[in-house]
């Protein structure tokens, strides 16, 4: 459609030529392609991120517990990081053998009192609301971190912000644990 108005067009349209539009256009579209681009790449940053910390923050022993009121979901987890964290954001699926479609699925932020200091781990528990009453005991639970607030409730990924915390980006970094390669053997002679 662009060509035929292009040829359409007379020459001269108030000093602009058409040449000149045509590279105006073009020099839009090498902008939104510079946007997608720079946008694919923190999308990326902010997966990585997320995966450092997977590896860094493990949960554990994660579980639903029913109560005489409620049910809630606890966990363990254990500070991997150089520096202290302040809250866990968690995409928690809570699912039972035999069913498809998980009985509860929420990316909640869990605060932790006094916070979560370098090596240190905790259980961490955390009440269910509005979970379904009719689920069965015997649940299962992913709970891979997301995100973490620094001792200054600062986020480090922020693929969205937490009300109640600061609104400026965590200054920290992760780094990914790295395995540790086996020593190498001698046969013994």
């Amino acid at each position: 459609m662009v060509e035929p108005a292009l040829a359409a067009a007379h020459e001269y349209m108030q000093g602009v030529t058409v040449a000149d539009i045509v590279a105006a256009g073009r020099a839009n579209l090498d902008r939104i392609e510079a946007g997608k681009a720079e946008a694919a790449q923190a999308a990326l940053q902010k997966e990585l991120l997320a995966a450092c910390l997977q590896s860094r923050l493990p949960v554990t022993k994660a579980s639903v517990v029913r109560g005489p009121y409620e049910r809630t979901l606890t966990f363990t987890i254990t500070n991997n990081l150089p520096w202290a964290i302040s809250g866990v954001r968690i995409a928690c699926a809570i699912t039972s053998t035999g069913r498809t479609v998980p009985w509860s699925s929420d990316t909640g932020v869990r605060s932790i009192a006094g916070g979560l200091e370098p090596g240190e781990t905790k259980e961490l528990t955390y009440p269910l609301s509005l979970f379904p009453s009719d689920a069965p005991d015997d649940l299962g639970v992913l709970a891979p971190v997301v995100d973490v607030g620094d001792s200054r409730q600062r986020q480090l990924v922020r693929d969205v912000r937490v009300i109640g915390w600061s609104e400026e980006l965590s200054d920290q970094t992760c780094e990914q644990l790295q395995p540790v390669a086996p020593k190498s053997c001698r046969p013994v002679r």
